[in-house]
């Protein structure tokens, strides 16, 4: 088995190979949204495909620990709808591409507001889910605390312009 990383133009053959399937064999169409589905995913793990939006508890969750460990790489957009879109699009190769790319992107959110979106229709506004990237984030915080010119207050945005300095920014630079 080759264990080299995947690419987008062996994706695209991939899919228009299991476009003929579906042609010549219209019963296996489940099992070709299926194939493509699962390929997409694991195309989109890399950070090329990040939204560069973190969910506000998905952000705090960093914030405190720097790490993503516990967050989820939430697909704004389902991948079997894409997948299904795609088959009925049947897009030329480098327009197939740039759907993917625009469409197979993801943002972090918590495991909990990831099951409330899934059985929510990616809802972000029903689910009451806030997106923001980090920095948006962290000027959010100390906006809120710019009003206040008590002791904690003063202290709180001293801690968090701190935290924030701490913060590995080569980690973070693909943001945007």
């Amino acid at each position: 088995m080759n264990n080299k990383p995947k690419n987008l133009n062996e994706l695209v053959e991939y899919i228009e190979h299991s476009m003929s399937i579906v042609k010549t064999a219209p019963h296996l169409h489940r099992y070709v949204v299926d194939g493509i589905r699962n390929n997409i995913f694991y195309m989109t793990q890399t950070k090329e495909f990040f939204s560069g939006y973190y969910s506000k508890e998905a952000f705090e969750q960093v914030f405190d620990s720097g790490n993503h460990t516990n967050l989820c790489k939430e697909h704004h957009y389902g991948l079997k709808g894409l997948a299904e879109r795609i088959i009925e699009m049947n897009l030329s190769n480098d327009v197939m591409k740039q759907f993917i790319k625009d469409n197979a992107s993801y943002h972090y959110t918590t495991k909990e507001e990831n099951i409330q979106l899934k059985l929510n229709k990616q809802s972000y506004t029903k689910c009451k889910i806030e997106l923001n990237t980090y920095m948006g984030w962290v000027h959010s915080k100390l906006n809120k605390l710019e009003t206040n010119d008590d002791p904690i207050s003063q202290y709180l945005k001293y801690k968090i312009k701190t935290k924030y300095q701490q913060i590995n920014v080569t980690q973070h630079s693909w943001w945007g």
